[in-house]
């Protein structure tokens, strides 16, 4: 499957536009996967995923390699999206990516090379799977992102 990663960036700005991610306890507030989960649950979560950071350059993951069970999640700096060589998003903060190869274990589906210094909260699979645990909101949220994902993907093809 081929994602559209444009998408993506949109619902994100789109989420942007109602809500402000700023450094410290409102970090994932403006992250579209985390909208509408109370404050103590963010928390919570930001206390359970490391953060780290990528020079300018560094490709953080790479078109068609094997997963490594992570999602990124941007705090600071911006990255490029490339698919197939083409650049197809610009990523920021409040961007999240990896997500579809952490969920369903399968090749990454694109590059996101580091344009500015970027410091990522770093959301691995077994994270996911305690918060999955105490809040099946995350699970159903996350699959609904690939799934709008993966429609507006099959969208562009056809036209």
């Amino acid at each position: 499957m081929h994602l559209d990663l444009s998408a993506l960036k949109r619902a994100n700005q789109e989420s942007a536009q109602t809500s402000s991610l700023v450094q410290g306890d409102d970090v994932l507030s403006g992250v579209y996967i985390f909208e509408g989960f109370s404050q103590e649950f963010q928390d919570s979560i930001l206390s359970r995923c490391d953060r780290e950071s990528f020079a300018s350059g560094t490709q953080i993951i790479r078109e068609g390699d094997e997963s490594n069970g992570k999602a990124y999640i941007i705090l600071s700096g911006s990255a490029e999206v490339y698919i197939a060589g083409a650049l197809v998003a610009t990523l920021s903060v409040g961007d999240i990516f990896g997500e579809y190869a952490l969920i369903c274990a399968e090749n990454r589906t694109a590059t996101v090379q580091v344009v500015d210094p970027v410091e990522c909260l770093i959301l691995d699979e077994d994270t996911l799977i305690k918060i999955s645990n105490e809040n099946n909101q995350i699970n159903d949220t996350m699959i609904k992102r690939i799934n709008e994902n993966a429609r507006a993907s099959e969208d562009s093809e056809g036209v």
